[in-house]
This record gives C-alpha cells, structure tokens and sequence, in this order.
C-alpha cells in the first residue's frame, strides 16, 4: 500500500476533471493538483486509443520535488473485459517497476485480479495476491495468497452469500487437507 496510495489517489481525482486532446501526441490529457499526507502534488493522466484498447500513463510531481515522474502505465479493453498495469517505485531514486496487476472481467461470475511482486530488490519478488469470482464447488469467490520466498500457497474458496468456506496451506497446518467453516463462521468437516 505505500507505493500503491498516491496514484490510487491521483487515479481517483482523475474522474472530477476533463480531459484535453493533445494533437502532437494524439493523447488524451488531465491534469490537476491533488494533496496526499499533507503534501501537494501535480498529476497528469495519459490516455492513447489503439483499435480495441486504451494505453494509459500516469505521471506525478512532487511540488518542491520530483518532477513527471511515470508511476503506473497500462491498458484496458474498451469492452471492459481486460486490462494490466505496472506500477514503479522509487519517485525520488532511480525508478523500478514495483508490481503488475493483471485483471479479467468476462462475466459476472468470472472476473479475476492479481497483484505480483516484481521488485527486484525484495525477497517477495514473484509473490501474488490472486482474487476472483466463481461458480465452482458451492463457492462463488477465491483468494490465493502466494509467499514465494516461502514456497507458501494459501487457498482460499468462499461463499458471500452463505458465509461457507475453506481454507487449504500446508505451510499453515502441515498438511494439503482443506478446512472449512459453516453459515455460522465456525470450523466444521469438510464435505
């Protein structure tokens, strides 16, 4: 969430402005200030449309600091259906891409979203949060949670209507059992 908070924050504000057609660079533009933690800053969202797809590029100044600096970039569908982004660190070092987010929305009950670490300089590197909806199994939502430092895969498959789940790691319990809980919360046998 600390590389995450600022251009979540830019990204937002974007929607309280209009865009500008830039014609040298064939862009769409924004720009406004926006304040996060108490600290002013500048932001300019890029968007270039391709046949089926939008590019996109944000950059963010620091007022007093950093300048343009590109802090995510991607693409999405314009059917809504897909898109991808990386996000960079390090506004006021030498950039490295931080993570990648990839997500799907096919259907209502099939959308995905995965967040991967690629920083090279963390042990966490190739770890992942993987969230999605469903309709296997009884269950219509999935979290898989991947340490890879750790060799450590927690799967988790839920219900949000009736509450039911389960919950498998054998980093966790020493075994590749699954293990559930009822309407109630409560653990319970797996059926």
């Amino acid at each position: 969430s600390l590389h995450l908070a600022l251009p979540v924050v830019a990204f937002k504000e974007s929607f309280n402005h209009d865009a500008v057609f830039v014609a040298e660079q064939q862009k769409w533009k924004w720009s406004y200030e926006i304040k996060h933690a108490g600290q002013p800053f500048e932001a300019n969202l890029y968007a270039k449309l391709a046949s089926s797809d939008v590019k996109w590029e944000m950059y963010i100044s620091k007022v007093g600091g950093y300048q343009d600096f590109l802090w995510f970039e991607g693409t999405s569908r314009f059917n809504k259906t897909a898109g991808d982004w990386k996000v960079y660190a390090e506004p006021e070092g030498k950039r490295k891409e931080y993570l990648t987010i990839d997500w799907t929305n096919k259907a209502e009950n099939d959308k995905e979203i995965k967040y991967t670490s690629v920083d090279d300089s963390s042990d966490l590197k190739g770890s992942y949060i993987h969230y999605g909806t469903t309709a296997s199994n009884g269950f219509n939502s999935f979290y898989n949670v991947y340490v890879k430092k750790d060799n450590n895969l927690v799967e988790i498959d839920y219900n949000t209507e009736n509450k039911i789940g389960r919950v498998k790691s054998k980093m966790f319990f020493g075994t590749e059992n699954w293990y559930c809980w009822n309407t109630a919360l409560v653990n319970t046998d797996c059926q």
